[in-house]
């Protein structure tokens, strides 16, 4: 498994045939009831925006961020799947001012994007 994880990570990187080597290896995993991983999701998620699937791609992102909130690469990977389609275009703006908020205004000092996931869901 590890092997075939190392590989789909390669080519995830190297986007070698259309990205489905970590799409099924994902998708293989996710299917172990025995293995459940926000990672995978993640990496999936990632997997269909590179393929152009956006909106699965926002399903397995926020299934992600359900089983582990606050995690940030889900976040940054929900935010583009937002800003190329998955969301209303209003929701997706309102998305990224939030980002921009708290990461370049001076007087946020106590907030970070770990409340970010209750924004998306607030969103929703």
């Amino acid at each position: 498994m590890l092997l075939q994880s190392i590989e789909s990570m390669i080519v995830l990187v190297t986007g070698k045939d259309n990205y489905t080597n970590p799409l099924s290896f994902c998708t293989e995993q996710l299917g172990n009831p025995s293995l459940t991983s926000p990672h995978l999701l993640i990496t999936r998620g990632v997997a269909r925006i590179l393929r152009g699937e956006i909106q699965e791609a926002k399903s397995d992102l926020e299934e992600s961020l359900e089983q582990q909130k606050g995690n940030s690469e889900a976040q940054a990977a929900y935010l583009v799947a937002a800003g190329l389609g998955a969301l209303k275009k209003s929701e997706a703006e309102d998305l990224w001012l939030y980002v921009l908020e708290i990461c370049f205004l001076p007087t946020y000092t106590d907030r970070s994007l770990v409340s970010l996931p209750l924004r998306i869901h607030h969103i929703h």
